[in-house]
């Protein structure tokens, strides 16, 4: 009698199953509808070109969509999305840093003016991080995939932290320049 129910449960979850399959397919085919209404496919490089040759035989492998997109340089939105935000966030991280570094310690009040509003300007470029953020973990395949929002003032106290390691690097390369371009004059003869 149990063996029955679990047969009958494994029908019920394949049905299950298929029933999400086709839900996603359709959702899918509606999404390339619109992408085609809007016009996303016009103009893409590579049109009217005959795809990247492939190696697999099409029915033998269920990935050969996805190799032959990737072949031919497709990304998803989501893996986009997610470059975007990681350059994103490097660029207020070094801005933060480097500025911090340039700007010395302890600070004057003109510096201190200017400290205020580099971190006013990056508040206003975590705000638009925050909203691509947020779209980027609607459209992500997978939760752990997603990101966190990071704090503003956290990204502050490690650019003060970070900048007099960052000014000693910054002397050192110098150092090390100014030493290789003294060794070079020296086996020069001409000079």
């Amino acid at each position: 009698m149990s063996h029955v129910a679990v047969g009958e449960g494994g029908s019920r979850l394949q049905e299950e199953n298929k029933a999400a399959f086709r839900a996603v397919e359709r959702l899918v085919e509606d999404m390339i509808q619109e992408s085609m209404a809007r016009g996303d496919f016009r103009n893409l490089s590579g049109a009217g070109k005959p795809l990247n040759k492939f190696e697999y035989n099409p029915y033998a492998d269920p990935m050969t969509l996805n190799l032959i997109l990737f072949d031919n340089g497709y990304q998803p939105p989501w893996v986009v999305t997610q470059r975007d935000i990681r350059e994103t966030i490097s660029e207020i991280r070094n801005e933060l840093l480097e500025e911090r570094a340039r700007l010395g310690d302890p600070l004057a009040p003109k510096e201190q003016s200017k400290w205020e509003q580099l971190c006013e300007s990056a508040e206003g470029d975590l705000v638009k991080l925050k909203k691509t953020m947020d779209d980027y973990n609607l459209i992500v395949p997978m939760l752990n995939m997603q990101m966190v929002h990071f704090s503003l003032s956290r990204e502050i106290d490690r650019a003060v932290k970070g900048a007099h390691q960052h000014r000693l690097d910054q002397q050192r390369e110098r150092e090390k320049k100014s030493e290789r371009g003294g060794r070079k004059r020296k086996k020069d003869p001409t000079q």
